[in-house]
């Protein structure tokens, strides 16, 4: 450990004394990728705000706190003031060195690096909201009833805080805990020809790092014009969907939706497959014959889509695979449900 610690310093002095080798080109940094973007505001939305919340309101209610917080720190006689000091070094400090440390070795950014420092943030939070209700029922409430209006108050406030997390509670429980961007770089690094385009919707870090010749710089595909010329360019279009983009990706996924292949890689990434002049139902075809990844939802998901087409025996193979996979009981016995709803050959009657 103080091998690694040496080493680990020895990086930092490096990039203190040159800073200029952070922003050499991908090639040049040692683990050849370009890593996370200098730039404050994937710092702030991509770094920063996925510690909080998703959705605006739940940032500006738990940004409110934390504020209050730190402003609580202007008063000298602030009993706590160490130990919220303490909390913002948790806080800042390991964020930046990793932030800074990735953009040296070229490796692209994922917000587990950083999930440690969370519970700093939320003690902070906390902090702030104990801080606003005393202030609060120190001007409006009566000696007598202060305890009763205090409880009061942090009931009122937790309510709010406790409904802006609903949404991320329910996709937390009910989506894997990684995104398997690997299997994302293996299925393009086999598939994806020189034509073809990679259109990673805010994703483009990781798929920078996994799949190369695709790279692009952050946020090229986050409006519609650049998509409409990259597909204006190619007629083979790859197109990656992921968690970082589901809250402005919904018109595009309605346009995908009839003309082209849903690869589905886990419950937050999904990869279509489009190509002008050919449908679904082509596109179907070829990926029949692709190495899919091992994974029950993948299979499942594209035996659904051979089911829409109308080819009823690929569809029965890729369910079996599905079960086979499956990872529980309960999504096993749901994937045998599918298939035995699927019409039997011997009774479909075919005109040509």
């Amino acid at each position: 450990r103080i091998l690694v610690l040496y080493r680990l310093s020895y990086r930092f002095s490096s990039v203190a004394i040159q800073p200029e080798t952070l922003v050499l080109p991908a090639a040049e940094k040692p683990n050849r990728g370009s890593g996370p973007p200098l730039d404050s505001r994937f710092f702030v939305e991509n770094v920063l705000t996925p510690l909080t919340a998703t959705r605006p309101s739940g940032l500006l209610f738990y940004n409110a706190l934390f504020l209050v917080g730190l402003l609580s720190l202007a008063y000298r006689g602030q009993p706590h003031r160490q130990a919220i000091l303490l909390l913002c070094g948790w806080l800042l400090l390991p964020v930046l060195l990793i932030y800074t440390f990735l953009l040296y070795r070229g490796t692209f950014f994922a917000n587990r690096y950083i999930l440690y420092t969370l519970p700093a943030y939320l003690m902070i939070v906390a902090f702030g909201l104990d801080r606003l209700v005393g202030w609060v029922v120190k001007l409006l409430a009566w000696t007598s009833y202060r305890q009763i209006a205090v409880a009061v108050g942090l009931a009122l406030l937790l309510i709010p805080a406790l409904t802006v997390q609903l949404g991320d509670l329910q996709s937390y429980y009910a989506a894997e805990s990684r995104e398997d961007w690997r299997a994302v770089g293996q299925l393009l690094n086999n598939y994806a020809v020189p034509d073809d385009v990679v259109i990673a919707v805010k994703a483009e870090p990781p798929i920078n790092w996994y799949f190369p010749s695709a790279s692009v710089p952050f946020e090229t595909f986050s409006r519609t014009d650049p998509i409409r010329a990259a597909m204006q360019q190619h007629a083979r279009r790859w197109f990656v969907l992921s968690s970082y983009s589901y809250t402005r990706d919904e018109k595009l996924r309605e346009w995908l939706a009839p003309q082209a292949v849903r690869i589905v890689i886990d419950r937050r990434i999904v990869v279509y497959l489009q190509q002008q002049g050919k449908s679904a139902r082509d596109l179907l075809a070829e990926v029949k014959q692709f190495n899919l990844p091992q994974k029950s939802l993948t299979y499942a998901h594209l035996a659904d889509q051979f089911k829409q087409a109308g080819d009823v025996e690929t569809s029965r193979v890729f369910y079996h695979q599905a079960i086979a996979l499956a990872d529980s009981a309960g999504q096993k016995a749901r994937y045998e449900a599918l298939l035995a709803a699927l019409p039997d050959l011997n009774d479909t009657i075919i005109i040509e």
